[in-house]
């Protein structure tokens, strides 16, 4: 018999019955191999290596035999765009720096990559120790056979009020692995997808939004905002003082950035802290004072010389005869006065809508760098929505009203 066809272990030589090789008759396999239990780890391992080949060869050619089709895949992402339910959790919005930053959540990037098809995404745990886990987030494109990855550390801590506390439980490690990787393999699918399909998607989110569902009246979605609000522990009041305004004269654009918002608070994606930092220090701290019984009398003490300290800070800059109104003369005499009245003259002499929206965007850019205050801003505001109202129903006005 020819020794090369001796260890031939092929099926059907193997029912012919010849010899199935042995690891003795092949002293380099033996060596490498070794024997015993490391030669079956080995083993397993090279089974578990050999089956994510195979799948991850099967998932190319499966991609490469039925690819992609664009124009179905952007119609079936404008029509999940246009699910009230899938808009309003599709972005998010948190503060950083003092401005808002916004952008497509996790969930609009899974839904961009059902739709899109032939990707595969996710995250695995590299490494892990009782301190923390080396993760991979990957998202992997096996039409173009594009993969984007993020290998990242995460600590098996969670920040609270009182600093890092350490996460013992194994759910409560996982809990945290997960949210962390999702942001993560967000950002690896975002990377992949078109970039105008994305802004797609999330101007039709915002239309989606914009219109409410069913027609549902803009002062009942408003009411349905702030209830939901309130299970996170955000007032109407928070609410108000984050607008700069009454909620009575909320615009459709205000909704729809407040739902991002909530959506962020409710997903960890932000706190809501950095979202309403001007009064979550204040509120809860008068209800609490407010529900004290008299025999806790004490503390309420230490608001009343804020307004006394208030107060003598303003003598300083002027003359101790005249310290109670001198200062309220020269407050009301302030330079945004000036800039005001200015403002007022520019909004009674507009003529036509092009000239009040002129007018009203100098308004507005005043009021973002400080140059007025909210009560300022809240008057003109009012008075160019009242010749708005008057360009709508007369067309333009020839005389100049008096501002109120």
């Amino acid at each position: 018999m020819d020794p090369k066809k001796q260890y031939d272990i092929t099926p059907s030589n193997v029912t012919s019955g010849l010899p199935v090789a042995r690891q003795e008759d092949f002293p380099v396999a033996k060596v490498l191999g070794g024997g015993g239990s490391n030669n079956m780890m080995t083993s397993a391992g090279n089974a578990e290596q050999s089956r994510a080949i195979a799948e991850a060869q099967a998932a190319l050619a499966v991609a490469k035999y039925s690819p992609r089709e664009e124009f179905s895949a952007y119609n079936n992402i404008m029509t999940a765009c246009k699910r009230q339910s899938f808009a309003e959790t599709s972005q998010y919005a948190y503060r950083r720096g003092g401005s808002m930053v916004e952008g497509p959540s996790i969930r609009m990037a899974e839904m961009l990559a059902q739709y899109w098809g032939n990707m595969t995404y996710g995250f695995r745990v590299l490494t892990s120790t009782p301190e923390q886990s080396e993760i991979e987030a990957y998202a992997w494109d096996l039409e173009t056979n594009t993969k984007v990855s993020r290998v990242f550390p995460v600590r098996h801590y969670r920040d609270t009020r009182d600093g890092p506390k350490k996460l013992d439980a194994m759910r409560d490690q996982y809990e945290n692995v997960a949210s962390m990787a999702q942001r993560r393999v967000r950002s690896c699918i975002l990377e992949l997808i078109p970039g105008d399909f994305v802004e797609s998607a999330v101007a039709q989110c915002n239309k989606t939004m914009s219109a409410g569902p069913d027609g549902k009246p803009l002062t009942d979605r408003v009411r349905d905002m702030v209830v939901a609000f309130k299970e996170l522990g955000v007032t109407q009041a928070m609410i108000e003082e984050h607008l700069q305004h009454d909620l009575n004269a909320i615009h459709v654009s205000e909704l729809t950035r407040l739902q991002k918002m909530f959506v962020s608070i409710r997903d960890g994606v932000a706190k809501r802290d950095e979202l309403f930092p001007n009064t979550i220090k204040q509120k809860p701290v008068a209800q609490e004072e407010s529900a004290k019984e008299p025999a806790a009398s004490a503390e309420p003490a230490k608001p009343e010389e804020n307004p006394k300290a208030k107060r003598t800070r303003k003598p300083k800059a002027t003359e101790p005869v005249s310290a109670t109104t001198e200062p309220v003369e020269s407050k009301e005499a302030s330079p945004s006065d000036g800039l005001y009245q200015e403002l007022s003259e520019g909004i009674v002499s507009a003529t036509n809508k092009e000239s009040l929206a002129d007018a009203d965007m100098k308004r507005y850019l005043a009021f973002q760098d400080g140059s007025i205050d909210g009560e300022q801003n809240a008057s003109l505001e009012s008075a160019t929505a009242d010749k708005r109202k008057r360009f709508e129903q007369d067309g333009n006005v020839t005389e100049p009203d008096m501002l109120s």
